[in-house]
């Protein structure tokens, strides 16, 4: 029987795993992706993601993947992404217009376009809206404008490209309190699922956790093992994570400098770690550490995206440790997080002895309430 259901049109990087080194892709946006795609899922709508293509290697040739009954994912044929500028500029162009005549053709008056914002899609955006009066929903999760200095040269360019769509997922209040247009904004911090209870904390001694990537800008890495100088023997820190050669031998040699000066290992490296495995090893710990350091240089950055690793902590039933930033303080998993108002390890171990973990805590019930109510609220922006 055919399926009559209303379709959702995903507009979005993305790559399924048989090819996922083939294209240009960002594996830290899918579970993001992948969510809010099973939640129009369970609202009733069908999903097409429609992914532009990018090739590392080689022509790529048009892919239309079948998921299950609910889900279909479009890769358009594409270039080889070589080091002739013409051709990249050309492979954009076309992929572009293979977007845009695919939206077109394909999506019914009771359809639905979600863009997932990327400066890629600045191009041909304004066409779909004001040449060819289609509506559609955008997700912000970063405004790339404000990530660094340079970024001033299209501010403008970005905010405008913002105040075009007739609805919005926003990362965070900030973003949404900034957009002029009137359209129905709903709030979406990430990912709002609950991991089942696979390991126990089977340490005696109060164990912490930095996971994420390992440099030496924001030094979040760094200035967790710096924090364990200033803790008590009951603590014991995990790093769980990935990086470059350089800055991965930088911090095991500071892990092994406060190792030996401590008499005990108390700091662990134990890579980069994901699903079940890393799930299992968040669950033995009872703190974790956003330790990335923001100050008047960066900022800007810090209040327009967010660190969405913090509802895995939570759905996973930890404490949180975090510099205190705008976009937490207005969140709504703020009353989750102990601060530390400077990104020093002295303010750091202080936020972590204030937090007493044998005080009943559940965090899973808030990520809980969060996925209910933003069901309800991608349900009432999609209608």
């Amino acid at each position: 029987m055919e399926n009559k259901k209303k379709t959702v049109y995903y507009v979005c990087f993305y790559a399924d795993p048989e090819f996922s080194d083939d294209i240009t892709s960002y594996p830290s946006v899918w579970s993001k992706i992948d969510y809010v795609s099973d939640t129009l899922k369970r609202i009733g709508y069908n999903v097409c993601y429609v992914c532009p293509v990018i090739p590392r290697k080689g022509r790529f040739k048009k892919r239309v993947i079948r998921k299950d009954e609910q889900e279909t994912h479009i890769y358009f044929s594409a270039f080889s992404k070589r080091k002739s500028k013409a051709l990249v500029k050309l492979n954009n162009f076309l992929q572009m217009l293979q977007i845009l005549a695919y939206l077109l053709v394909n999506t019914k008056s009771d359809d639905r376009i979600l863009i997932y914002h990327s400066m890629y899609h600045c191009f041909w955006v304004p066409a779909l809206k004001k040449v060819f009066r289609k509506k559609y929903i955008l997700q912000i999760e970063d405004v790339y404008s404000a990530l660094s200095p340079a970024g001033n040269t299209y501010e403008k360019k970005e905010w405008d490209y913002f105040e075009m769509a007739n609805g919005y997922l926003c990362v965070n209040t900030l973003i949404r309190d900034k957009i002029h247009n009137s359209a129905p904004k709903i709030i979406s911090h990430g990912r709002y699922a609950v991991s089942g209870v696979i390991e126990s904390k089977i340490s005696t001694r109060c164990r912490l956790v930095y996971a994420g990537v390992i440099e030496q800008v924001r030094k979040g890495a760094f200035l967790a093992v710096e924090t364990m100088n200033y803790l008590p023997e009951n603590y014991e820190l995990v790093i769980l994570g990935f990086g470059n050669e350089k800055d991965i031998c930088d911090l095991k040699k500071a892990i092994k400098n406060i190792n030996d000066e401590k008499g005990w290992c108390c700091i662990r490296y134990l890579g980069y770690m994901a699903g079940e495995e890393y799930l299992r090893e968040l669950q033995k710990c009872s703190i974790a550490l956003s330790t990335h350091m923001y100050d008047d240089t960066n900022m800007k950055s810090a209040d327009y995206t967010f660190p969405s690793k913090l509802l895995v902590y939570l759905g996973n039933g930890l404490h949180i440790v975090a510099q205190d930033l705008r976009c937490l303080r207005e969140s709504e998993i703020n009353e989750y997080i102990t601060y530390y108002d400077r990104p020093v390890p002295q303010a750091v171990a202080k936020a972590i002895t204030a937090i007493d973990t044998q005080k009943e805590y559940d965090s899973r019930k808030k990520i809980k309430e969060l996925d209910r109510e933003f069901c309800r609220g991608i349900q009432n922006l999609f209608e």
